[in-house]
């Protein structure tokens, strides 16, 4: 049954990366037709079209959109290709600017945002793991300290290097987490599903009112 799930894993993969190449190209399109529409509206010839400047102001809105799908797409597009392998060598970087892009609809129903930092170099190093795993896993942390915060705050991944691997922890941006918001997020990775999963990916969890930590090994 497990190498049935990474078959189904990998064919969603292969099927979405299909689907955002295509949806790129249909962006791109409207992209460029809005740009050759707002051209010709700012030619001399057409300084008295009516409504020129509020059409000129919808154009602005999609282009500003077209880039923001783009944005989307490509993050959902990498994130796809992370079925490809069981496992590969990322960079957190490369994996928390992606948890980023893809968990900002479920933050903005809460009202909360997401800002990333970190030591210097430290986004930088690499991970062996299965790719989807490690989203999994720190999108769970994310999701489940959102719950746990009110409405309005900021959130933040730091992230830093250690000598056999490195770190993440997940927080509010002030303030320290309460105690039974702590035991709601310990239980969520003591569900035998996380469980499975820290396992898999051998990486250590700690819950407290700091936040959520996630050591992870370094790559051989």
């Amino acid at each position: 049954m497990q190498e049935e799930v990474r078959h189904d894993a990998a064919f969603m993969g292969k099927i979405t990366a299909g689907a955002t190449h295509e949806l790129k190209n249909v962006l791109a399109i409207v992209g460029e037709s809005a740009g050759l529409l707002e051209d010709l509206l700012q030619a001399p010839s057409s300084r008295d079209f009516p409504h020129r400047e509020r059409i000129l102001k919808a154009l602005t809105s999609i282009r500003d959109q077209v880039r923001r799908g783009t944005h989307i797409l490509t993050q959902l597009n990498r994130f796809a290709h992370g079925a490809d392998s069981d496992t590969a060598s990322v960079r957190l970087g490369d994996v928390l600017e992606n948890l980023k892009a893809l968990s900002d609809r479920f933050l903005r129903q809460k009202a909360l945002s997401l800002t990333l930092s970190g030591a210097p170099g430290a986004d930088q190093v690499a991970v062996q793991a299965c790719p989807v795993s490690l989203q999994r896993l720190l999108f769970t942390g994310l999701m489940a300290l959102a719950q746990e915060v009110p409405q309005g705050e900021t959130l933040c991944i730091e992230t830093g290097a250690e000598t056999d691997g490195l770190w993440c922890r997940l927080s509010r941006s002030k303030g320290a987490l309460e105690e039974e918001a702590v035991g709601a997020i310990r239980r969520i990775f003591e569900d035998e599903s996380a469980a499975a999963l820290r396992e898999a990916l051998s990486a250590d969890v700690r819950v407290s009112r700091d936040g959520v930590l996630v050591r992870l090994p370094r790559s051989g």
